[in-house]
This record gives structure tokens, sequence and C-alpha cells, in this order.
């Protein structure tokens, strides 16, 4: 780097400065590498451009002390001397310009991110609300569990894009997308546009905070919600419930956000992801550690926070805009694993399926017990929907349908839930069916009807095919297929009930209609059986509030936690609604013979039959 001329150095090359030179050239070395060291050890490379350029005031220091003892001990040639003192300083400043250009970027730390989730909450949310309080079902469907799940590895990344977007990043650390940063290198200098650049967020921690009871089984939703998570990644900190309610777990979540505010550099941002307004003090005393907060819940939780001023740094990030960021289709695979495993793990291929055959698309994930096959399941319920002379048919008349039927004395509809666990995530596998929903008041199914895929061009292949498929029927269903063929046919207004009558929106029409001459329904007022608290959330009440309800409904008010008291209201609510749904109901063997049959001729109508 340092380089002198011939006749400096022999200018110098005397005997009693020989070792002097020496030791300064040593020492001009050692100076440049320990700068340089510590330059790079605090990530700061303008104080490289600050220590070696000639206006720098280190680099005068570095020259005074380094060459100025050869200039204090010339005692001869004192204005040579001074020649070859500015030609070494020229000659330094020459080489470090090359070596070192300015950086043109900065190095930005990463913002360092920790999400806390109350796992209680979030699964309420998800999986235990009604339709009008269920974010996720009113922007994806009624069965969107049956054909959708969380993607929990995504929930980070979707949380720190939208704290990205967040218009009041501008002010803080946070540079957000297309974002742009002016230098001035001079007081007189006009402002220039820096580079484009995003200041990098590190999710340093995801921490999830729940309970569930010892015997919770596995295939439940709480069970796999928590399993997904911790595969994503997650820390999850998992209480035992002993008893009704919870106990420790939002204690638990305040104490770590506490905990972790006060180590330096755990987190810069605390992203809470919750809407429990129990959770304020918490806080509240992390913004008065330094520490920035942000909050992730739903519009109808996160009313509390809205109302306290002064406590998030961002807008709330609503889970419900993000829906489909974070919650991704099932494939195929996914739905077969979780249909089997509630009933066994053990499972088999089955029939192989020819690309043809599209009437027994689905022969995976069955089991080993199961003596149906889906090219029988198929054949049933594609002989209803043609038989019905409607372009779709109600899945509550397929139900009752699959209901009558037996196999070796295993009903249908038992062996599809036992084996697809359900309906729905049959005909969804089998390709051949069009699933819609049913929009009708009161009516819980879904539209079914034939896609098209089915049909063959060629109607000889499609008879050898069948033939080759009933061939590799057991003797179960070859029994059960030859008595289906001779099936007298029945009523259609009977069978296909639900397709054809549209459900008065004055009556609540019950479940099984099968056994109508049982029962007699009186119209009844819609307003009473929907709940008023039904589309309240209880999560964002206070204790007073709480209590207070429970004071009008007559129940204990004394409790020692909040979920103690919205259990106590919830399930006093689900009570009084059964209890109005047994009342309109009159039971005919109660009554008079001759009041029997004028009720009976009374009700008909609207089940859809004439009686004579």
């Amino acid at each position: 780097m340092i380089g002198f001329r011939g006749d400096d150095f022999g200018y110098y090359w005397n005997g009693r400065n020989t070792l002097l030179l020496l030791r300064t050239m040593i020492t001009i070395l050692a100076i440049i590498v320990l700068d340089l060291c510590q330059c790079f050890s605090n990530n700061q490379h303008q104080l490289i451009s600050r220590s070696f350029y000639s206006s720098s005031t280190n680099t005068h220091s570095l020259y005074n002390t380094a060459v100025g003892r050869i200039r204090c001990n010339t005692n001869t040639h004192n204005n040579k001397g001074r020649r070859r003192h500015l030609s070494l300083k020229g000659l330094i400043n020459h080489n470090v310009n090359d070596a070192l250009p300015l950086p043109t970027t900065p190095n930005v730390v990463p913002l360092k991110v920790m999400l806390f989730v109350d796992g209680t909450w979030l699964y309420y949310s998800i999986y235990e609300r009604d339709y009008e309080r269920d974010v996720i079902a009113q922007k994806l469907g009624k069965n969107w569990k049956d054909e959708s799940t969380p993607d929990w590895s995504s929930l980070p990344r979707v949380a720190c894009q939208a704290l990205l977007k967040d218009p009041k990043s501008s002010w803080s650390a946070i540079m957000p997308v297309g974002s742009n940063t002016t230098t001035t290198t001079s007081p007189s200098a006009a402002a220039t546009p820096a580079p484009q650049t995003i200041r990098p967020i590190e999710v340093s921690r995801v921490m999830v905070y729940s309970s569930m009871h010892r015997d919770t089984k596995q295939d439940s939703f709480r069970y796999k919600m928590f399993s997904e998570m911790s595969k994503a990644g997650f820390d999850i900190n998992m209480m035992e419930t002993v008893g009704k309610g919870e106990k420790c777990v939002d204690i638990q979540l305040a104490v770590d956000m506490l905990y972790y505010a006060t180590v330096p550099d755990a987190y810069d941002v605390a992203l809470l992801l919750t809407g429990d307004r129990d959770f304020l003090p918490a806080v509240i005393r992390c913004r008065q550690k330094g520490r920035r907060i942000g909050l992730v819940s739903t519009r109808s939780g996160s009313l509390a926070f809205e109302d306290t001023p002064n406590l998030k740094d961002y807008d709330t990030i609503f889970l419900e805009d993000y829906v489909n960021e974070w919650i991704r289709k099932k494939i195929p695979e996914e739905m077969r694993s979780s249909s089997s495993s509630s009933s066994s793990s053990s499972t088999s291929s089955g029939r192989k399926r020819s690309p043809q055959d599209s009437s027994s698309a689905v022969t995976t994930g069955k089991k080993e017990s199961s003596k149906i096959s889906p090219y029988t399941l198929n054949i049933v319920i594609k002989n209803f929907i043609e038989k019905s002379g409607k372009s779709k048919v109600s899945s509550r008349d397929v139900g009752r349908h699959l209901k009558e039927l037996t196999v070796d004395g295993k009903t249908l509809i038992n062996e599809i839930k036992a084996v697809y666990g359900g309906l729905y995530q049959f005909l969804y596998l089998s390709e051949i069916y069009l699933v819609e929903a049913d929009s009708r008041r009161h009516a819980k199914a879904f539209w079914v009807s034939l896609n098209g895929r089915g049909d063959s061009s060629d109607p000889k292949h499609e008879d050898e095919h069948s033939l080759d498929a009933e061939g590799e029927l057991n003797e179960d269903e070859k029994k059960f297929m030859k008595s289906y063929k001779q099936r007298p046919e029945k009523d259609k207004n009977e069978v296909y009930e639900f397709t054809i009558k549209d459900p008065d929106p004055g009556f609540d029409v019950v479940s099984n209609l099968s056994n109508a001459t049982d029962t007699i329904l009186a119209p009844i007022n819609s307003d009473d059986m929907e709940c008023k608290s039904s589309s309240l959330d209880y999560s964002t009440l206070t204790v007073v509030e709480l209590k207070a309800i429970c004071h009008e409904k007559g129940l204990k008010v004394a409790a020692r936690k909040k979920i103690d008291l919205i259990e106590r209201i919830e399930e006093h609510n689900a009570s009084e609604k059964k209890h109005k749904q047994e009342e309109v109901k009159i039971t005919i063997g109660d009554l008079k013979p001759e009041r029997r049959s004028s009720e009976l001729k009374g009700c008909w109508p609207l089940f859809g039959s004439k009686q004579g």
C-alpha cells in the first residue's frame, strides 16, 4: 500500500535513521491494520473513508504519529525533508482511495419481531364460532374446513408484509416498500433520491400459548391445530386443562412478553395475536420499555384495543383481510389422510383407477375393513341424481337415501363417514360431481349435481368398463347390486323432499322429516329462535359487563377468570335455544284420536305430500 521513491529512501538511509525508518514503517502498517479491523467489526464502512481520506482529521493524526518523528529527527536538509513529508502524505491518501471505495448502499440491521399468539382465542375464532361471527366462513363458505386448512408457516410472513405496508411505519425504523430516502452531502447541496430499500424483518420467534385436556383426541381440530403449528417451527407452550376453564395461559403469555422486553436485542416489535383485552396492561408496560407493539386480530375482537389510545404503534392487522394468503386448499392426499385418521391409521390402496374410469375415482385412502367400493357408492349416487329429473339434488336427500341402503349390515352413509370423513369429502374426491352451496334459509345442506366428466362418449366402451368393475366386486356388493336394481320405486315427493320444497322461513324444519307422522311443527317467530347474543363476541366484553349479563340471565356471577363467565353464558344460550325448539314440538301420541286426524290434515301441506 505504501511506496517510496529511490531517492527518498536513500535520503533517510543512514546509520542513525535506519532503525527509526523501520520502526516507522511497522507503526504505519500496524495502525492501518488495527483501524481496518475495527471498522469491519463495527460493520460501518463509512469509518474507513473518515480514517484515511485527505480531508479527515484522523489522516493528519496518523501521519503526525508515524511520520512526524522522521521530520523532527532530521537535523539537516529541512526544506528537502518537508518535501519528503508531503510526498509520503500524498502516497498514503492515494493508495487508500484506490483500495477502499466509498460504499453506495448502507448496511441495514434487520428489525427483530416476535409473534405472541393467544392460541386459545385463535382456536375458538377459527373452529368454534357461529356462522354470523365466523369471519373465515363468511369469506370461504360454511364448509371451508372440509376443503381448506390454515397454512401456519405463512402466518408470520403475512403479518410482517402487512407491517411493512403500514403507513405508520414511515416515521419508524421500518422503510416501506417503494419508499424514497433523501441524503445530502452538504447544507447547500440539493436532496437526491437514494435507492429504494426495505429494512429486512427477522422473525426471531413465534410463541403460542394454550391448554388442552389430557384426553384430547388426536383427530380433533384442537390437537391438529397445535400439532401443525409445532411442525411449522412455532414454540408451543401447552398447559393441561383441569376442569372446565383453562388456567395460567394468559398470565404466561403476559409474563413472557414482558420478560423478553427487558432482554437486550430480544425484539424490536412485538406482534400480539389475540382479541382478549386482558393483555392491555402487559402491552402498556412493554411500550414503556421502549418496544413497539403491533396487533393481529379480527375486527370484532380488536374493539378494546382500538378504543384505548397510545396502545399500539401500527394499525391492526385483520386476519379476515388476508384469508386467501394464510389459508390454503387441501390436496386430495390430505383429505384422505385426515378422514381415515379418525377411524384407523391403516389404509389400503384399493382398486386402481384407469384414466377412463371416472366412476371409481376414489380408490385410495380406503380402510381394509371396508367392503363397499367407490364404484358401488358412485352407482347409487348417480342413479339417485338421474332419477330425480332435476339438474341438482339436495345433499340431505342423498344422505337420507344412503342411510336406507345397507351392505352386510352397514349403511352406506355410515361407511362413507367412517372411510372418507363425510359425504362432502367423498363427492369432492370422486371428481364427477359438482358441489354448490345451498343459500336457502335453515337448509344446512349443499347441492349435488353431475359435472359430466363421468359420461363416456363411447357407450360400448362404457359398458365394457362397467362389466370389468362389477367383476371385481365382492360377494356382499354383488348381492346388494342385485337387490338394488329390483328395489321398488317410491314417491318422489318423499324421496326428494328437500330438493323439491323450499323451507318456509316461518317454520323450523327438523333434520329428519321421514318421521313427520310422529311430530307436528307449530309456526314460530324466527326472531325468537335467533338468540340475540349469537352475534356478540363475549371475549370483547369486560368482566363487569359479563357479570351484568350473568345477573340478567339469573346465572352465577362469581368466577375466577373471564373465560369461566363466557362459557357459563354460552352454555346457557345453547340450553335456552334447545328448550325453545322442544317447546314447538307436539307429540301426536299425546293427542286425542279425533284431534290427531285434524292436526295431520293441517300438517301435510308443510311436508309436500297430499293425503286423501
